[in-house]
């Protein structure tokens, strides 16, 4: 199984603390049934890639030893592709593995502006938009309906599955739901920063059951299998 949001890499983001705390996440992770892990930093500004990239290569041999392929990424906040001229040099360091896929984080409050051209820039130039837990932007819990925008955009959306698990009445998980029941969502990750997300994530699986969605990144992208 494909869990293509984590925040596993050790003391570069307010994920694992440490490379034990990173090392236990991987044994939980594997519990789970997960194989293949994505790494996601936070990434803010671009110069912060260069230390994730050095974390990551630490870890990834140390995953192996736990059943697990650790494939490189980040979940890139829009901010630092803002005034940037958008180009396959730009996107790539950026991108999940050798792949054109880009994990990218909106604002909570208000859409970015001009999302659309953005999004549009990023397609022109080969890549491809997965969008991070809508179901926590206050936009999307007022009104679903940007959320099919964001798909008519070509973009494909990802649900954390701890929003599944939010308060019975909990506008993140009512609109997590409503995203899921409309066909909106292509995968559900953990958005893991502890041990204990990947409890979490182990539990909201089996409540889904057939329900979860197909990991179309591993069916569409066979780059995968070189990491």
């Amino acid at each position: 199984m494909l869990d293509i949001h984590a925040h596993i890499l050790p003391g570069v983001d307010d994920g694992a603390a440490d490379e034990a705390e990173a090392v236990e996440m991987l044994k939980v992770a594997q519990l789970a049934g997960i194989d293949r892990i994505v790494a996601t930093p936070h990434v803010s500004r671009k110069s912060g890639i260069d230390r994730c990239r050095s974390t990551y290569e630490r870890l990834r041999d140390v995953a192996q030893e736990y059943g697990i392929t650790l494939i490189f990424g980040c979940e890139l906040s829009v901010g630092v592709l803002a005034g940037v001229e958008i180009s396959p040099e730009v996107l790539a360091p950026l991108a999940i593995g050798e792949t054109n896929f880009i994990l990218l984080e909106f604002p909570d409050d208000v859409p970015p502006l001009d999302w659309e051209y953005l999004v549009c820039d990023i397609k022109r130039v080969g890549f491809h938009v997965i969008i991070a837990h809508p179901e926590r932007y206050r936009y999307i819990v007022k009104a679903i309906s940007l959320a099919r925008e964001f798909l008519n955009y070509g973009c494909e959306l990802q649900l954390d599955a701890m929003s599944f698990l939010r308060g019975k009445f909990s506008a993140e998980r009512r609109t997590a739901m409503k995203l899921l029941e409309n066909g909106f969502i292509s995968y559900i990750a953990s958005d893991a920063h502890h041990t204990k997300d990947y409890v979490s994530f182990s539990v909201v699986r089996r409540l889904l059951g057939q329900e979860w969605p197909v990991d179309g990144l591993l069916e569409k992208l066979t780059l995968f299998s070189k990491y």
